[in-house]
């Protein structure tokens, strides 16, 4: 879950001098996303992680109703740490 958290902190705010601020980081990166094969796998296999991490929770615990295990990584993080 960490990884995750740290990973969005630094595509919003670090090295603005190298790569602009997160209004050109975000274009760029949808760009990169329609011309590069490898982010696009990437950013697929995310999205189907997210699926899979829903289900799974879901059936090892149906209990938990908490909104956080339907966050990728987060909620997977979580639930180990129960």
């Amino acid at each position: 879950g960490l990884v995750g958290l740290v990973s969005l902190g630094w595509l919003f705010l670090a090295r603005p001098e190298g790569y602009g601020d997160a209004s050109q980081r975000i274009p760029m990166f949808l760009d990169l996303l329609h011309h590069d094969r490898v982010t696009f796998a990437f950013a697929v296999d995310c999205a189907l992680y997210s699926i899979y991490q829903y289900y799974l929770l879901k059936a090892v615990d149906p209990a938990d109703k908490s909104p956080v295990r339907l966050v990728p990584f987060v909620g997977l993080a979580r639930w180990l740490l129960k």
